[in-house]
């Protein structure tokens, strides 16, 4: 495992992770522009952390998923900030609490997932799900002002959502491409 504490950077870091590694960064740490490879079960944590301008990959690999979470720790903010991050055959990044996408760049392949869990936001992130590829929202967890894109035969999942107000209402700051678009009983 590598932790990283209060004021630490990874700086341009280049950290490939296989098996059940874990990388993780607490409160008042950054990704920096490190370039972070997760293989098959790793696991990278921001713990009120931000994952900075990183690239991360999440390779899961058959039944292993390659995961990255966002404010697991039930007690701070965590942010993907500016990250460029790609889920690809059973690679998934979460959001809980109050984390944010912020303005990240997340792009979900096949077998990709990014979900939103509790109070998460997507914020001003630009989420793609290619074919095979998934977003969740579930709880009180939002678009935002997100723009949300369908390539071939991805989707946007706001069945378990009742919105940030929890009155079924959502938003988004725009939906793009073919797809699916599942907004279950809610309001777009």
């Amino acid at each position: 495992s590598i932790n990283f504490t209060s004021g630490a950077n990874a700086g341009s870091a280049a950290i490939d992770m296989t098996g059940n590694g874990r990388v993780i960064f607490n409160a008042g740490t950054d990704a920096g522009t490190a370039a972070i490879t997760n293989r098959a079960s790793g696991t990278i944590q921001f713990n009120g952390g931000s994952a900075g301008s990183a690239t991360i990959d999440n390779l899961g690999t058959g039944p292993f998923t390659a995961k990255t979470t966002f404010g697991t720790d039930g007690t701070t903010q965590a942010t993907a900030a500016n990250a460029r991050i790609t889920n690809s055959n059973g690679g998934r990044t979460m959001f809980f609490d109050a984390s944010t996408a912020a303005t990240a760049i997340i792009t979900n392949k096949a077998g990709g997932i990014t979900d939103f869990y509790s109070d998460s936001t997507a914020a001003n992130a630009v989420i793609t799900n290619q074919t095979g590829g998934r977003t969740n929202f579930s709880g009180n967890a939002s678009a935002g002002a997100a723009r949300l894109i369908n390539d071939g035969n991805g989707t946007f999942d706001f069945t378990g959502t009742t919105g940030t107000a929890g009155d079924g209402k959502l938003s988004a700051g725009s939906i793009e491409g073919g797809g699916n678009f599942d907004l279950g009983s809610n309001q777009l």
